[in-house]
């Protein structure tokens, strides 16, 4: 506004402006909004039909033009929300930085979109556009799945945090299947229930497969695969609240109660920091894994520059969330990957920082900063636990392997091949599943040590399945307190909460029963199959390892069934699935006498 006018007329002037924003707040809004929803679930369609379909090539420019109107509307309705918006513009900008960035893209696009054709060459222009609409309608819906959480008011004593990760995960396997449905995420006609296993598997961050997802799976397929397998490592419900936080600015109370149950956090006061720590740190990690993978590649492969960007980017985020999915006929089991060590190193340290755990990584990470305030920051009780047992399970497994399988699979190797190899089958059998080295052709003294290692599994609040470190730990304690007559766990200066060491008691028995019963299920109901590959892949799928002795394919669909629901348990939490479906229990103010029940 010109500063030379008077004052009463700025005062008239501003007046006049904010009757004018809140009529359009009041009566235009509403009807362009409405109209925005319902060209969003066109594009939607759209971008389904382009991505998910086979068209003939006439039907590009009709398309082509439904969808520069629909961003174009984009546009403008952004544009005069801003403009006629009755808070502060720098205020407006803060809380829909995602918005404002999608106009730029657009904007940019058409202004350069001659040169962005020249670059892309082959690439039709109508997908770049399509690809920045089905961005913009990503952060839409997690935004208005945000704003639903906060109209609805939902509090813990309606919806239990339980029950929304377990409804989260439900909900992304069953879109899962159906993006996987897509005619052209197909290379050849597969079974529906292939494609929930394979969607479930992926969801689960498992890398159990009953097809070949190399071969069976187009480019499309693949890219879904690696979708479904980030949102499954960080959880449906973590991204949805980060982009809240990020759209928004802030989090409800509901959602800090959520994100506090999810990372085991004594406090709701640092649920937002914690979010953005937990989804900046995987995106960082990530990215640095995707570049060493593109460097350290095989050349044997002979990958164009895009698939190779690809298959390291594919790579990485399977690495990282523990997922086990490999782009290859045999997994790394191919030849040219068993003397890539630089190519499997990067991936076994993907695989340990996925699988430690989000809170203890970020400790991690604080603690060997070379600022000069390392030493002020201190690992919790948990994390020490966690790092402890993860070494001990590491050193356990690769002397294992490498002392159990010397006249097996590492018989004709040489003896750093063996050493480096038994490391990453220690690395890669806790919950990852990748496998550089034939697994049928194992030992069954070593069959046994990997149920254990895979039994246990990676830590908690982490990307991997199993008991989890911490639940071992504090078992192994428990058993060390009861054998020298301690009243109570005592471990580095700290006592042990009794909630915490019943909670670990109670999800190693239900881990065994959910093992028990899936073995006896198969061996029941399954066509006769060798008694230890069958416990193999049941603990592998309660581990969420993903490893087989080459029996997946083999199941019957009540088998496949089975097991998509002990990945999916294995992976949730067997205390998570039973908690969602339990209603919260008032607390007692009295109690019963004590009485002394003989066991043992």
């Amino acid at each position: 506004m010109d500063p030379l006018l008077d004052p009463d007329t700025r005062t008239i002037l501003v007046s006049e402006w904010g009757r004018i924003s809140l009529f359009f707040e009041e009566n235009i809004k509403p009807v362009l909004r409405f109209i925005f929803g319902v060209l969003g679930v066109i594009s939607l369609f759209i971008l389904i039909f382009l991505y998910g379909f086979y068209y003939p090539p006439e039907w590009i420019h009709p398309l082509r033009l439904v969808t520069v109107t629909i961003v174009w509307y984009l546009v403008i309705y952004e544009l005069l929300s801003f403009i006629f918006t009755l808070t502060p513009y720098r205020a407006y900008l803060k809380f829909h930085k995602i918005e404002a960035f999608v106009v730029l893209v657009v904007l940019l696009q058409f202004f350069f979109e001659e040169k962005i054709e020249s670059i892309l060459s082959q690439q039709r222009t109508e997908e770049v556009v399509l690809l920045f609409l089905s961005l913009s309608q990503l952060t839409l819906a997690f935004g208005g799945f945000a704003h639903f959480l906060r109209r609805a008011r939902l509090s813990l004593g309606k919806i239990s945090p339980s029950l929304v990760m377990t409804g989260s995960f439900a909900i992304l396997i069953f879109f899962g299947t159906a993006a996987l449905c897509l005619p052209r995420a197909e290379a050849r006609p597969i079974q529906l229930v292939d494609l929930f296993f394979t969607a479930v598997s992926a969801v689960c961050v498992t890398g159990l497969s009953t097809i070949d997802v190399s071969q069976d799976l187009t480019g499309t397929g693949q890219v879904i695969l690696m979708v479904l397998v980030q949102l499954g490592g960080l959880g449906l419900m973590t991204l949805t609240v980060f982009f809240a936080l990020v759209l928004e600015g802030q989090v409800s109370v509901t959602e800090k109660l959520i994100v506090k149950d999810l990372f085991s956090q004594e406090s709701i006061g640092r649920a937002g920091s914690i979010l953005k720590q937990v989804a900046y740190q995987t995106f960082a990690i990530e990215g640095i894994g995707s570049v060493f993978l593109y460097l350290t590649f095989p050349k044997e492969l002979g990958f164009s520059q895009k698939e190779l960007i690809f298959q390291s980017i594919f790579h990485s985020i399977t690495g990282f969330c523990n997922a086990g999915f490999a782009l290859f006929p045999k997994g790394l089991a191919e030849p040219y990957f068993k003397g890539s060590y630089l190519f499997l190193s990067t991936l076994m340290i993907l695989i340990v920082f996925g699988g430690l755990g989000f809170p203890t990584v970020n400790q991690l990470l604080k603690k060997v900063r070379f600022d000069g305030e390392s030493f002020r920051h201190r690992f919790s009780l948990g994390s020490k636990l966690i790092l402890i047992t993860t070494l001990f399970l590491l050193l356990f497994g690769w002397i294992s392997y490498w002392v159990l399988e010397r006249n097996f699979s590492l018989k004709y190797l040489s003896w750093y091949d063996q050493a480096f190899h038994s490391l990453f089958y220690s690395v890669t059998t806790r919950t990852a599943g990748f496998n550089t080295l034939d697994i049928s052709s194992m030992g069954i003294p070593m069959v046994f040590v990997s149920l254990f290692l895979m039994w246990v599994g990676a830590s908690p609040n982490s990307t991997g399945g199993g008991i989890k470190t911490s639940t071992f730990a504090l078992a192994v304690l428990q058993f060390y307190q009861f054998f020298t007559g301690k009243e109570r766990v005592d471990v580095f200066g700290r006592t042990v909460a009794e909630n915490s060491l019943s909670r670990a008691s109670v999800a190693i028995v239900l881990s065994m029963f959910v093992i028990f019963l899936g073995i006896l299920f198969l061996i029941c109901f399954e066509k006769p199959l060798p008694f230890l590959d069958i416990c193999y892949e049941v603990v592998s799928a309660y581990g969420t390892t993903g490893l087989s002795r080459g029996i997946t394919s083999q199941f019957e669909t009540p088998g496949k069934l089975l097991l998509c629901f002990v990945m999916f348990v294995g992976r949730v939490g067997v205390l998570t699935v039973l908690l969602a479906f339990v209603p919260k229990r008032k607390p007692r103010r009295y109690w019963y006498p004590e009485e002394y029940v003989v066991v043992g």
